[in-house]
């Protein structure tokens, strides 16, 4: 496995989870073959979900978030 270029702060992955366009077209212009989250951003986004109001949208949301390559 290749490490990444970029660690991907939670606050960023948050912010494309939520639309905001800004973060999305960056996230794009760095590449997500180039992006990537570490173990502790990845225990935070899960515990957010946990405590989501809608869990099964919010690990739905996450899961495509990763697809995309991140």
């Amino acid at each position: 496995m290749i490490a990444p270029d970029y660690l991907i702060d939670t606050d960023w992955v948050i912010d494309a989870l939520s639309g905001r366009q800004n973060t999305i077209a960056r996230l794009e212009e760095l590449g997500t073959n180039r992006c990537g989250i570490s173990i502790i951003t990845n225990a935070e986004l899960y515990e957010g979900i946990y405590h989501s109001m809608n869990t099964n949208d919010a690990f739905e949301r996450l899961g495509d978030f990763f697809s995309d390559g991140y």
